[in-house]
């Protein structure tokens, strides 16, 4: 047909020209407006309703079942999450997205307990606080029984009196001090956003080695208050005459964080 020099012209059976054909088809499509609905009952043909198990993984069948039933965001998290990013972007001076966030608590730079520490703090899933509120005859737990004040992750990490934060942060700043380089004035958005946390040397050049120390130390210290927190308030039943020694505390980071930087 290509090399034919001659006019081709196509008929349908019945000899009519198929420009003919294909305009007569086009005004019933248009005078028929009806839409036709599947025979969800069948399974012959093309129009078969769902999927072919064959061809169905894992992964597509979780991520249609997300879109069927999407999960309503958790205040406790929104807060969280706004937090990290706002402490972020006064820091590093651009805001982080909402994915790095979440990504940034998967760096192989965190154990998979500090990487579960961080990834429930973001969700503010630990039973603190106003979580005893709710709870009848439970409402005494929801203070810090040594500063008589609401615990919050907060005041667990950077405020509480009892023994713990004061020495953990006071070698971690000792620590960093031999790197030169300043150290950050934390609060909990920074310290959950540590791993995007980017330090600059007087250059104003990004620091990669210093910005992971940075991450590794912020995130070990953290997650050791955590676990000196637990240990004193159900372990010990809040028992003064149980808390931990500041100098038990202090050979306790050390030993950590030397394993830590001896394996890393």
């Amino acid at each position: 047909m290509r090399v034919w020099q001659a006019r081709i012209t196509f008929e349908d059976g019945k000899g009519l020209p198929c420009s003919v054909v294909a305009e007569t088809h086009a005004r019933e499509a248009i005078t028929n407006c009806a839409t036709s609905v599947p025979d969800l009952d069948s399974t012959e043909g093309t129009d078969i309703p769902g999927c072919k198990l064959e061809l169905l993984t894992q992964s597509s069948a979780y991520k249609i079942l997300r879109k069927l039933a999407p999960v309503p965001e958790r205040q406790g998290t929104l807060i969280n999450v706004g937090r990290t990013r706002s402490s972020l972007a006064e820091f590093n001076g651009k805001w982080p997205s909402i994915q790095d966030v979440w990504k940034s608590i998967r760096t192989k730079d965190f154990y998979k307990p500090t990487r579960e520490f961080m990834w429930r703090t973001l969700h503010s899933t630990q039973k603190i606080g106003n979580f005893w509120h709710r709870i009848p005859h439970r409402e005494g737990l929801a203070e810090c029984p040594p500063c008589e004040t609401l615990e919050s992750m907060d005041h667990i990490l950077l405020e509480c009196d009892a023994p713990g934060q004061n020495a953990i942060w006071r070698e971690t700043r000792l620590l960093w001090s031999r790197t030169g380089l300043e150290w950050p004035a934390l609060n909990l958005g920074l310290i959950l956003g540590c791993a995007l946390v980017e330090i600059r040397d007087a250059d104003g050049k990004r620091h990669k080695g210093a910005s992971r120390l940075f991450r590794i130390l912020v995130s070990e210290a953290a997650f050791l208050i955590w676990k000196l927190r637990n240990e004193r308030r159900i372990q010990n039943q809040d028992d003064p005459e149980k808390h931990a020694f500041e100098q038990e505390i202090v050979n306790r980071w050390r030993a950590q964080i030397e394993k830590r930087l001896r394996i890393d």
